[in-house]
């Protein structure tokens, strides 16, 4: 494959608004072309190039996998452009709590909430919506700080 098109390849693996760029652009500037120009052919391309994107966009690591053949992507990137992107990724310099620390946390964060069992898991359910990459113990810890600095305030 040219080398042009491998570097193509991998900036799309690593930047999502290349990806989607690249993917979806070309339906929206068609579709926006048959907006100002009443056509029933080029809005059913527009339809349809957007449609392709979209698919091409949702299953992009198979569709690398095509593109590169297996062989390439395990040199390239191991298993990672197979399992998708962002899964199995630790944060750098993280590590383990012990869990006596997290069990006091809780603890902790519990008073915090008055006893209420079921504001402590919407916090820490919060915080794991706002970053999927942080382990139970981290977002344990981060509602506390949040909580912690709430009630500073109050």
């Amino acid at each position: 494959m040219n080398e042009k098109a491998q570097k193509l390849l991998v900036a799309m693996d690593e930047k999502l608004w290349l990806r989607m760029l690249v993917l979806l652009l070309p339906g929206l500037v068609l579709g926006k072309v048959a907006g100002q120009f009443p056509g029933v052919i080029l809005g059913v391309v527009g339809t349809v190039s957007l449609v392709v994107g979209m698919a091409a966009f949702l299953m992009w690591p198979r569709l690398r996998s095509l593109l590169l053949g297996p062989d390439q992507i395990d040199e390239e990137s191991g298993d990672d452009a197979l399992q998708g992107e962002h899964q199995g990724i630790e944060p750098a310099g993280v590590e383990p709590r012990a869990g006596m620390e997290t069990a006091k946390l809780m603890a902790e964060l519990l008073e915090l909430f008055g006893g209420s069992g079921a504001q402590l898991v919407d916090a820490i359910q919060m915080e794991l919506d706002v970053n999927a990459r942080l382990s139970y113990a981290e977002a344990v810890e981060m509602a506390h700080r949040r909580k912690r600095i709430q009630s500073a305030r109050s």
